[in-house]
């Protein structure tokens, strides 16, 4: 690849992320950080290994690739907190230390990024602040949060953002112990157009919902419901 050896080898590690194989994909970013210190695309390269961390449900390496001020990641912030690589990244050190239980931190991180942010990014944001806010016990803060998530993403059309929206909020009552209210937010959950994963999932949170809530015949009313559904004959 001669003097586009860096691009080569950075691709090769998109590629392989694409492809799914995220454990080739972050030896070609490690190996694309340590051979190419000079390279334009270090900080792209740095956030994307963190993100392929991420996916693997590694919140420690996230947060060692994204965390060190002195690391890659926090020098390309600091010196220009605007840049694409720069709000993913910290968007994505925000969420790390929230799923290691350090609120503080995750609240902090999310400081750091600007008021105006393009929308789905913001979404993200707020979501995470939702969660911010559940984990710290307010509750009912968090559930106008969710709320204010759940129309944005029905007015942009997000089905994913409109399943993170309904699960927010579904998990919310029940930690207030209305199991009425939780079911109906998965209950939004079982339209046809919703993928099967999550319809099958949905569909057994109501049941399981309505149950503790003492409500059997409507249990059961969900239970010949999903009998009628042909793609979901697994369960």
């Amino acid at each position: 690849a001669g003097p586009l050896a860096d691009e080569f080898l950075f691709w090769m590690a998109e590629c392989r992320t694409g492809q799914g194989n995220l454990e080739a994909a972050s030896e070609h970013y490690r190996d694309f950080l340590r051979e190419y210190p000079e390279s334009s695309r270090r900080a792209e390269a740095i956030v994307a290994l963190a993100n392929v961390s991420a996916r693997q449900k590694d919140w420690v390496k996230v947060v060692e690739h994204l965390q060190p001020a002195g690391g890659v990641f926090q020098k390309h912030a600091t010196n220009t907190p605007e840049d694409e690589s720069a709000l993913e990244g910290r968007l994505l050190l925000a969420q790390s230390l929230f799923e290691q239980g350090d609120l503080p931190s995750a609240r902090s991180a999310l400081d750091l990024l600007p008021e105006q942010m393009r929308l789905e990014r913001n979404w993200r944001r707020r979501l995470l602040r939702a969660k911010i806010a559940a984990a710290g016990d307010k509750v009912d803060e968090a559930l106008l949060m969710g709320d204010q998530l759940r129309t944005i993403a029905e007015q942009q059309n997000w089905s994913d953002q409109l399943v993170s929206a309904y699960q927010l909020r579904a998990e919310l009552f029940k930690r207030k112990s209305q199991w009425g209210k939780a079911a109906r937010e998965y209950s939004l959950l079982l339209k046809a157009e919703m993928p099967v994963a999550i319809r099958r999932r949905a569909f057994l949170n109501v049941v399981r919902l309505r149950i503790k809530g003492g409500d059997l015949s409507g249990a059961l009313l969900d239970l010949r419901h999903l009998r009628q559904q042909s793609d979901l004959e697994s369960i």
